[in-house]
């Protein structure tokens, strides 16, 4: 308790002493009238998502991406927020339209596979996860997505010689269990 009166009063005496042209409240007042970067919006949207004020959220990735429409950040995040509340198809589109503005951005690939994958369809899954790994080669996520999507297609063994390339054997064993086991397989 002691060290933090003595740190607030140091504190104190530093501001004393600073010059008055640098004070936070005038350079906020000289920001005011700013409007918020895209940066700032996109925080602000991912601070209202962590607080589960996923309509806030949403306005604000929407208002971002009318400013800013390639900020593909924004495009993730929107459908990371459809995707929480079970609406594939939003996420799907969302994706989609990122892809439009920057159809090699292996991230937003890979969030295409992974709705896909949600959605049960892992055919599609594996074409887009296809074109993820050529994009990004040296990223394990999209080959192992894709290994996932064959798996669950029947495709056993190259589901495995993918994991193989990733993950020690053992654990591309495990993988190709769960995967086989999982919720995910093709409705019928």
């Amino acid at each position: 308790m002691r060290i933090t009166c003595l740190l607030g009063f140091a504190l104190l005496a530093a501001c004393a002493t600073t010059d008055k042209s640098t004070l936070p409240d005038e350079e906020w007042a000289q920001g005011a009238d700013r409007e918020p970067d895209a940066l700032t919006l996109y925080s602000m949207a991912r601070l209202y998502a962590s607080q589960g004020r996923d309509a806030d959220a949403e306005i604000a990735l929407r208002n971002l991406l009318t400013t800013e429409p390639d900020f593909t950040p924004a495009y993730e995040e929107l459908a990371r927020l459809y995707v929480r509340r079970d609406q594939l198809d939003g996420a799907i589109v969302a994706l989609q339209v990122g892809l439009e503005r920057s159809p090699d951005d292996h991230v937003l690939l890979n969030d295409l596979g992974v709705c896909h994958l949600l959605a049960r369809d892992p055919q599609s899954a594996a074409r887009v996860f296809t074109r993820a790994a050529a994009m990004a080669p040296d990223d394990a996520r999209p080959r192992g997505n894709l290994a996932l999507s064959l798996a669950l297609q029947g495709r056993k063994d190259e589901a495995l010689a993918l994991w193989y390339q990733i993950v020690p054997p053992a654990e591309a064993r495990k993988n190709l269990d769960l995967a086989l086991k999982s919720q995910l397989k093709p409705r019928l």
